[in-house]
């Protein structure tokens, strides 16, 4: 028998732990609030987590409450995000703090404690709610409750039946409702996106994006592929973004699409959760209309991951491309552009009607001029023949281009006008209505159109644009555009020409320019009647400017005779109000009579003419004046004068070979100087004589001094390639100016302080440009008699980075040319008179030249010389880029290579007096497109050539017995664009 005296120490120790462990846990619980926090505050997120479930679940099996019960548990519940959403925000404030000492530690320590408990009481909160809302699903999954509607589904399409075969079921059977035969034309996009929409495998894409200009079938294309069709899923929905896009609305669509109702009382929060739950388990495709700005598409209530191997897929439309990739459409997207020549014919006669097009026999040759895009160029149709009745309707068929919107607006305009008198009528009014800027009087397409103007990024873009309707419609080039821009203040000289081509691909990417080659961009007709709309309607003073100018190359016309001509000089009423005057580039000349007529111009402020003798005085009286350019000629001096013209921004006198003279002083009276651009290469010209080039001495060591560069920010200067020179250049660049252009001569020249000529070398190392060359884009190396080597080769940073342009030119004794990480996104390359010169192996190590012209060097026998590759060459050579090789005046040139050449890119090949030149050999890979090569030659060069079996000889060559030159600085020349321009330089083969 156990005592008692046994049995009472343990009783007494029992219920001195019992006292102590419940003592103990309130207290643990408290003081442990601080280091048990983060778990605390994890839970809770975990819990309501499960509280956001119960509520997607309630409101797909009971939207609408049914009890008050019922009501007020949502309310509690919905209540609840906030207060969670601040405990997790204070616990990670606190986390991100960092502390040092006892009383930072203590203040911490005592957040912490005040976090822990709100995580502790807001977590019984929580789960009171999570254990009263399993009542509520248990009687709403028991309650009778609508039954959703699911969209009619089609048949899956059998599975012999490929894209191309589905896409032309679905289009034939819109083509028989209302859309009409036109439709068809949607056939090429439409494939694209079943090609999306069907595409197999785990990896398959879930975004494609879909973008262009507005009114070129974005919508329509969703339309199609929304047909039941297209592939066995739970819901196929149609939603509309918009310009300002609401996500409640957005979700409404998609709600509505896949019979869902959605609680009005939810937040938007709330109702991506029930949405998401809806469609977490359902196999679905969304497309997604007209987005202008990027959406988190799991905030709208879209279950992620997206792709084939969810069952999950959204196609979207915008039209900026930058909208596609924010949108993770990287390499998924489509791009819808105009139509070409007949399908923009099959639909606007769609639009304008059988009956009508058959009412008279001349109506439908109207009509077909009315639907097409006409491509004009002015040396390959300088005339269209005798004047037809249609000749007036170029005019229309330039506005309407092929852009489906407008074709059909107007098609449907021209519906009712059966009478040919009316259509000749309809035809003249449209003409005359374009002139006024009231496009068949309905602005509602400009309206459309100007939303993409509107959604620009800032001003610089939208000057931008609109100062594209100053060129010509046929030819926009980009370096001009930039420093036109720059001149009229719409881009900031600052910023570089880098900054200007930003903003041009903003553009492109926008769909308001065109890519027409990397040098140049198109403006579509329509787009540029809606520009010149925005200029010259109400809100347009800001672009003031642009009302008052007069272009030469925008003045090109059409006259009646089919004859394209242009304006020689602004009307004299003009003259007081004129802002801007611009020559044209090539071959004008300035009557005494204009030059006296620059002086009555007082309100000029920008100015550019061509071809001058002798600098104009009367420009040194336009006190306005803050953009001055003056190309080519010989004028061999600068007028003290020209100091005067204090406002001046801007000073290009390129190509203007002969100037020797700038007198000492006047770059320091030119206080507001920010470009400055003297820039000269031989290519079209006879190299600076010597006299010339030492008298520029002085001004370079004036245009280093503190006050006369103090704002300066671009230069393009022609040197002697002396210390000196580059010593002055290095202070240019310490005081942040760019230079942009820089042609090296290496004549050997005598400088001031000289006696005799500086050392020569036979051998140039283009590291010695390194320190100031991240923003050279252009370089010349010119006129030297002892550069036998040039080298550009380095170890480690490549050099001159930046680099597009290299001429090498009047090196007669250089012999070889090392070229190894240097300048690689080179993009053209000029070689002439280099008379040693035997190959141009080096031009593989540029993997972006796209430009490639080799004149007049009398012992180049080979492009590439397979001797100088790797000790173990490839089997063909590569040009990844190429799409212009000009030869001309090479007479050992014996073919391209020895090896075969494969071009990646369309080539056109020019050639000119290169009599040896029998064999080109092209190595095609399997599926190679074998017709990418055009040649532009004379016929009798043609006809020897030994092997062509894959080249296209030129249309050109084909229909005129002429010998084609192509002159490199004709701003009509773009022969890396779809079709050649104009050629001005036409020599006649005798006989």
């Amino acid at each position: 028998m156990v005592s008692a005296w046994t049995i009472v120490p343990g009783i007494i120790v029992s219920l001195i732990v019992l006292v102590v462990t419940k003592l103990w846990d309130p207290i643990a619980q408290v003081y442990g609030y601080p280091f048990d926090a983060e778990r605390r505050v994890q839970k809770l997120v975990d819990e309501f987590s499960k509280l956001q479930d119960q509520l997607g679940e309630l409101g797909i099996l009971d939207p609408k409450p049914s009890s008050a019960v019922l009501s007020g548990w949502l309310q509690r519940a919905a209540g609840c995000k906030d207060k969670v959403e601040e405990i997790k925000r204070r616990h990670e404030s606190v986390k991100s703090v960092g502390v040092q000492g006892l009383l930072p530690r203590i203040n911490v320590v005592r957040h912490l404690c005040a976090i822990g408990r709100d995580a502790d009481l807001e977590l019984e909160k929580v789960e009171d709610l999570i254990a009263k809302g399993e009542g509520h699903l248990k009687e709403a999954g028991a309650a009778p409750h609508p039954i959703p509607i699911p969209i009619p589904l089609l048949p899956p399409p059998a599975a012999e039946f490929d894209n191309g075969q589905l896409a032309q079921s679905i289009l034939d059977t819109a083509a028989a409702g209302t859309w009409g035969v036109g439709i068809q034309a949607m056939k090429p996009h439409l494939t694209s996106v079943l090609d999306f929409v069907r595409e197999d495998g785990g990896g398959a894409p879930g975004v494609l994006g879909v973008w262009g200009m507005g009114g070129a079938g974005k919508t329509t294309l969703l339309k199609l592929a929304r047909d039941p069709r297209v592939q066995t899923l739970d819901h196929i929905v149609l939603a509309e973004a918009g310009k300002c896009c609401d996500i409640a609305k957005l979700q409404d669509s998609i709600a509505q699409g896949t019979s869902l109702a959605l609680p009005p009382s939810l937040s938007v929060t709330n109702r991506a959760t029930v949405l998401c739950n809806h469609l977490r388990n359902k196999k679905f495709l969304l497309l997604l209309d007209d987005l202008w700005n990027y959406i988190d598409l799991e905030a709208v209530g879209i279950p992620l991951p997206l792709g084939r191997g969810n069952q999950r897929k959204v196609v979207l439309t915008s039209r900026s491309e930058a909208v596609c990739v924010s949108m993770a459409c990287q390499g998924v997207t489509i791009r819808m552009g105009c139509l070409d020549q007949q399908d923009a014919f099959k639909l606007f006669e769609d639009k304008v009607g059988s009956a009508t097009i058959n009412a008279d026999t001349r109506i439908p040759e109207l009509a077909r001029q009315s639907g097409r895009r006409v491509h004009c160029s002015v040396a390959a149709t300088p005339h269209i023949g005798a004047p037809t009745p249609t000749a007036a309707v170029a005019v229309v068929a330039e506005m309407c281009g092929g852009l489906p919107l407008v074709l059909c607006v107007i098609g449907r305009s021209m519906c009712t006008k059966k009478n040919y008198k009316l259509w000749v009528d309809a035809v003249n009014r449209l003409e005359k209505s374009k002139v006024h800027n009231n496009l068949v009087g309905d602005d509602d397409i400009f309206n459309i159109l100007r939303y993409s103007f509107d959604g620009l990024r800032d001003d610089e873009a939208r000057g931008c644009f609109l100062a594209c309707t100053l060129f010509s419609p046929f030819y926009i080039e980009k370096k001009r555009l930039i420093r036109w821009c720059m001149g009229l203040g719409f881009l900031d000289p600052a910023n570089g020409f880098e900054g200007g081509e930003s903003v041009i691909d903003s553009l492109q990417g926008a769909s308001l320019l065109e890519s027409a080659g990397s040098y140049s961009v198109d403006m579509h007709d329509i787009i540029r009647d809606m520009a010149l709309w925005i200029v010259r309607g109400p809100g347009g003073e800001k672009w003031s400017v642009l009302n008052r100018a007069w272009v030469q190359d925008a003045t090109i016309r059409k006259m009646n005779n089919g004859y394209w001509t242009r304006e020689e000089w602004p009307p004299k009423d003009t003259w007081p109000e004129l802002e801007m005057l611009a020559m044209e580039s090539n071959h004008s000349y300035l009557d005494p009579w204009k030059v006296s007529s620059i002086g009555q111009m007082t309100n000029i402020t920008f100015l550019e003419l061509v071809s001058l003798d002798t600098f104009p005085m009367e420009i040194c009286e336009l006190h306005k004046l803050e953009y001055l350019c003056i190309k080519g000629g010989s004028m061999s001096r600068l007028p003290i004068e020209l100091g005067k013209l204090s406002k001046l921004k801007q000073l290009h006198l390129r190509q203007s070979c002969s100037l020797g003279e700038i007198p000492t002083g006047l770059i320091s009276q030119l206080v507001n100087l920010q470009v400055l651009d003297l820039f000269c290469s031989s290519i079209d010209y006879p190299y600076r004589p010597k006299s010339a080039a030492g008298g520029l001495y002085n001004f370079l060591g004036e245009l280093a001094e503190a006050r006369a560069s103090e704002k300066l920010k671009i230069l393009g200067i022609c040197l002697d390639a002396t210390r000196d020179n580059r010593a002055f250049l290095k202070q240019l660049m310490q005081k942040q100016v760019r230079i942009r252009s820089l042609c090296l001569s290496f004549i050997n020249p005598i400088s001031p302080g000289h006696d005799q000529p500086q050392p020569a070398t036979s051998r140039y190392m283009i590291a010695e440009l390194q320190p100031f060359s991240n923003d050279l884009g252009e370089l010349a190396i010119s006129s030297s008699d002892i550069l036998q080597e040039l080298v550009a080769t380095s170890d480690g940073k490549e050099l001159i980075q930046n680099l597009e342009h290299l001429c090498l030119e009047n090196l007669n004794v250089l012999e070889r040319v090392i070229w190894l990480n240097a300048a690689r996104n080179l993009r053209r390359v000029d070689i002439k008179k280099c008379a040693k010169l035997t190959h141009a192996t080096w031009v593989l190590q540029l993997g972006y030249l796209e430009e490639l012209g080799i004149h007049d060097c009398p012992q180049f026998k080979r492009l590439i010389d397979h001797k100088e590759l790797a000790e173990n060459p490839p089997d063909h050579v590569i040009f990844p880029r190429l799409t212009y090789l000009d030869l001309s005046d090479l007479p050992e040139l014996s073919d391209i290579c020895e090896l075969p050449c494969e071009f990646k890119s369309s080539l056109a090949l020019l050639v000119e007096n290169c009599d040896k030149l029998m064999n080109i050999s092209f190595h095609y890979p399997p599926g190679h497109d074998q017709k990418n090569i055009r040649v532009f030659c004379d016929n009798e060069w043609f006809n020897r050539l030994e092997c062509k079996p894959n080249i296209m000889k030129s249309y050109l060559s084909q229909n005129i017995s002429v010998q084609l030159k192509i002159c490199y600085f004709s701003p009509w020349c773009d022969l890396a664009a779809r079709c050649p321009r104009a050629f001005y330089t036409i020599r006649t083969i005798p006989g």
